[in-house]
């Protein structure tokens, strides 16, 4: 039996994208390469792994229980690299972060530039997505650690908070509450709202109107967080965000304002979220980076948020 590391890498990634095409584009190489790789360790497996279709490839059960085992095989071989870089007294390899989608803006530039200083033989991946999509990356392997929110955690993964965040109304400078120190909720009744659609986030947000007892009057639905602040910025309806940018303003110039909410609604907290076990010396050096970078006192490409008592 012979197969080499690269073809193990080509055939998760034609896994993960269904078309070699995709495969390609993904770890740069040929299209042709990347098929020639699939047939030799299909060859040297004695197995079918994926099933031709007219419209991409499709894992056998075969190839789904190898898939498995090809991650774990390839995490090994990734901790193995890096470990030698810590004989050698310099951290080296490639490690995947993953970043919920309104948070990655704001945080991963300062966690990237950072780690990068300290370690420039590592390579960082970035992949933006939604709660369950970070969900699913980790499960698969695709992510080693991800930066997102306390939200519907499975037990099968391992949350690590880092710090608190209320959640805030944003308003356009005219409205008639931009002037408060905090608002009800109450007082946003029958106020037309931008929602932030995104998986498990919709729900969240629409809890707090729930726990207020506020019906909310939903105008306008959104999967991106910029759009939600141009709505709101130019005095489309309002929205609730924990995110507060250093940038009081959105895409278009106009200004937001952020205000506290007064009624009692628990911090969201943002933190780390991975898999229980595996960790290589590389994920373990990004992760105590973040643990410092993201705490109480500040949170990279965010304002200081406002307290009220």
């Amino acid at each position: 039996m012979r197969y080499t590391f690269k073809q193990l890498e080509y055939f998760v990634a034609v896994a993960e994208c269904g078309t070699i095409a995709g495969a390609a584009e993904k770890v740069h190489v040929s299209p042709p390469s990347i098929s020639v790789a699939i047939a030799h360790l299909e060859e040297a497996l004695e197995l079918r792994l994926f099933i031709r279709q007219h419209h991409g490839l499709q894992l056998t059960e075969s190839g789904e229980q190898i898939l498995g085992h090809t991650r774990a095989l390839l995490e090994k071989a990734r901790s193995l690299q890096s470990f030698s870089g810590l004989v050698e007294g310099e951290l080296r390899g490639k490690v995947t972060l993953g970043s919920f989608i309104t948070l990655a803006p704001q945080i991963l530039p300062e966690i990237c530039r950072s780690f990068a200083n300290q370690h420039p033989g590592v390579s960082i991946e970035l992949m933006e997505a939604s709660q369950d999509q970070l969900i699913g990356h980790l499960r698969r392997g695709i992510v080693d650690l991800a930066i997102t929110y306390e939200m519907h955690i499975p037990q099968d993964l391992w949350f690590e908070p880092l710090v608190g965040l209320p959640p805030l109304v944003m308003l356009d400078a005219g409205h008639r509450l931009a002037g408060m120190a905090a608002i009800d909720m109450k007082e946003l009744e029958g106020d037309p709202y931008i929602l932030l659609d995104l998986p498990i986030s919709r729900d969240y947000f629409l809890s707090i109107f729930e726990k207020s007892g506020v019906s909310p009057n939903v105008r306008m639905k959104t999967t991106h967080f910029e759009v939600v602040r141009s709505m709101v910025a130019n005095g489309i309806g309002v929205s609730i965000s924990v995110v507060r940018p250093v940038n009081n303003a959105a895409l278009d110039g106009k200004p937001i304002v952020c205000v506290p909410i007064a009624n009692p609604l628990p911090m969201l907290n943002v933190g780390v979220l991975s898999r229980r076990s595996g960790f290589s010396p590389l994920v373990s050096c990004l992760k105590k980076q973040i643990q410092q970078l993201i705490t109480a006192h500040g949170v990279p490409g965010m304002a200081p948020l406002p307290r009220f008592d």
